[in-house]
């Protein structure tokens, strides 16, 4: 008798995937904005009440010495990715 994993997990596993990508993103919209490359604008810089450039300016998205708060969230959504692959496997 072969047990399936739930479809949660599934969906769990995509979201944290979904989270790991966009952290990423802002990890690389941190350090572009903050190297000061001429010209750049990021994806999610609609307007000025929602501009992530102005927020990756700011000292509100450093963790601890310049190191960038979404770097610290990539590395919660990995984790969890690995979570969900143990929690998988154990259906395997």
């Amino acid at each position: 008798m072969s047990l399936k994993p739930p479809r949660l997990l599934y969906a769990l596993g995509a979201l944290q995937a979904a989270g790991l990508v966009l952290a990423i993103t802002l990890t690389q919209t941190f350090y572009d904005e903050r190297s000061g490359l001429a010209g750049f604008k990021s994806l999610c810089s609609i307007n000025a009440t929602w501009d992530c450039n102005s927020v990756a300016a700011s000292t509100d998205a450093e963790f601890i010495l310049g190191l960038p708060l979404s770097s610290v969230a990539a590395g919660w959504y990995l984790l969890g990715i690995v979570l969900v692959i143990a929690a998988m496997s154990r259906f395997w």
